[in-house]
C-alpha cells in the first residue's frame, strides 16, 4: 500500500491510502485521528514551503499542484489566540489568491529569499522573471503552469497572456 495522503501534527503523522476530495473531509480526519478541533492547515509544496490552505478553492489548487503524495501539516491553536489575532488586526485586509508550485526546479527555501526577490507562486527565487501588463512578476515556469490553467493574474485576476509577458532585467 503506498501512501497518498499525509496528515502530520507536531511529531505525530498518519499516512492514508486515500486522498480526502475536500478540506472538510482533511479536517474531518484531523478531528477523528488527531483529535484536533482548531487548526490552520499548510500543504507542503515541491520545495518544502508551507502553504496554507483556509478555503475549499485552496485545497483543490493545492491537490493539483502540491507535492506527491498530498502532505498536509496542522498547527493548533487555542481559543485565545484566536482572539489575539481578532484583536491585533480589527479589519482583517483583502487576501490574495496563493497558487500552489508543483515541480518547479528552484530549490530555494522561502525564509532565505529576500520578499522583493520572491516569486509567490513558488515561493523561491525569482527565475527568469516575467512582468505581466498589470505590475505583478513570476517567474516564467510558474506563468506558463499557471497559464495552461488560468488566462488571469493570481494576484489581481486581470487577463494576462504568455506572449504579453516581458522579461525583468
Amino acid at each position: 500500500m503506498e501512501p497518498c495522503f499525509v496528515l502530520v501534527c507536531n511529531s505525530v503523522t498518519e499516512v492514508f491510502s486515500k486522498q480526502p476530495k475536500t478540506l472538510q473531509s482533511v479536517k474531518k480526519l484531523a478531528k477523528q485521528k488527531l483529535g484536533i478541533e482548531k487548526a490552520n492547515y499548510f500543504v507542503l509544496n515541491t520545495q518544502g514551503s508551507r502553504i496554507p490552505v483556509a478555503t475549499p478553492k485552496d485545497f483543490r489548487r493545492a491537490q493539483f499542484f502540491a507535492k506527491k503524495p498530498l502532505e498536509v501539516h496542522v498547527e493548533t491553536y487555542s481559543s485565545s489566540d484566536e482572539e489575539e489575532i481578532k484583536d491585533s488586526s480589527p479589519e482583517p485586509k483583502r487576501s490574495h489568491r496563493a497558487i500552489l508550485a508543483n515541480n518547479l526546479k528552484s530549490t530555494q527555501n522561502s525564509q532565505e529569499v529576500p520578499e522583493d526577490e520572491m516569486c509567490f507562486i513558488c515561493y523561491g527565487k525569482y527565475q527568469e522573471p516575467r512582468k505581466a501588463k498589470c505590475g505583478h512578476t513570476f517567474c516564467l515556469e510558474c506563468w506558463k503552469k499557471l497559464l495552461a490553467s488560468y488566462l488571469e493574474c493570481p494576484m489581481c485576476k486581470s487577463r494576462v497572456r504568455l506572449n504579453h509577458l516581458k522579461p525583468v532585467n
